[in-house]
């Protein structure tokens, strides 16, 4: 609309005023010569052609002067326009920045307290373990003599034929080596040796052997199982028959007035002392 208003008011200015003054002037000599007519009228249209360019050359700057307002302003609003999205960048990867530093403390904190809590537990295990080894050298320098200490020393009458239940006690007993057997794979479809051999975890060797009566040298035969398990140093494979020992163990089970006439005995020996 501005540009419309100009474009009208300079046709005004620089067109139709000379031509109105040259019509004036047309108007005005017609009471003068013809030559000086003549001159008038040529005059006028100088005059008029010199408004024109004068009007054209104002225009064209004024146009031009518009034309470079408008320029600088472009240019004035890219810049601003420019600098808004810089400084929205900046602020962007600031607020970025700023999370990743603390996700990147955060981790470190996170990483140096797993470190700490793993050195932690290492140092707490590496305590518990010397801790172990202590317990256990005294247990090893002590263990086998306290043990055999405690054993209840039996006979042959007090076992076969005695009225108390011995199951799950440690006893000492003076026995002689008879037969060697192993269990087989009949013995295994019984449920009850299947356990107590599973549970126990035995060899599959064992022994029977005699039991020696008070007072005397006899050994009664064949009378006690003596089994071996795996979860001590003794292998049955060290044994042979004719061997007389003394047993330190427990007994695992106990039955009394079975139909032999005997009580059945299954013992399982922590420490052996042969004696030939």
């Amino acid at each position: 609309m501005d540009d419309l208003f100009m474009v009208l008011g300079s046709f005004a200015l620089f067109i139709g005023l000379p031509v109105s003054v040259v019509w004036f002037i047309v108007r005005k000599i017609k009471r003068y010569s013809t030559k000086r007519q003549a001159i008038l009228i040529v005059a006028s249209i100088v005059v008029s052609f010199v408004f024109l360019g004068i009007g054209t050359e104002l225009y064209s700057k004024t146009d031009e002067y518009q034309q470079q307002v408008k320029e600088e302003d472009i240019k004035e609003k890219t810049k601003k326009s420019q600098s808004n999205d810089n400084q929205s960048i900046k602020v962007k990867k600031e607020s970025a920045k700023k999370p990743n530093e603390k996700t990147e403390s955060s981790e470190n904190l996170s990483m140096t307290s797993a470190k700490k809590s793993e050195e932690n537990v290492k140092e707490r295990e590496q305590v518990e373990q010397n801790s172990v080894v202590k317990k256990d050298s005294l247990t090893v320098e002590e263990s086998e003599e306290e043990y055999k200490q405690k054993c209840k020393e039996l006979w042959y009458d007090e076992i076969f034929f005695g009225k108390d239940d011995i199951e799950d006690k440690d006893i000492k007993i003076n026995v002689y080596f008879e037969e060697k057997y192993y269990f087989t794979v009949e013995d295994m479809y019984n449920t009850d040796v299947q356990a107590m051999y599973d549970d126990n975890n035995l060899y599959r060797d064992y022994y029977k052997c005699g039991v020696l009566r008070q007072g005397t040298d006899s050994y009664v035969g064949e009378q006690i199982k003596v089994l071996f398990t795996q979860d001590y140093s003794l292998n049955p494979m060290d044994y042979d028959v004719e061997c007389k020992a003394v047993l330190y163990g427990k007994i695992i089970y106990y039955g009394k007035n079975t139909w032999s006439g005997y009580n059945d005995v299954y013992i399982i020996p922590k420490y052996i002392d042969k004696l030939n």
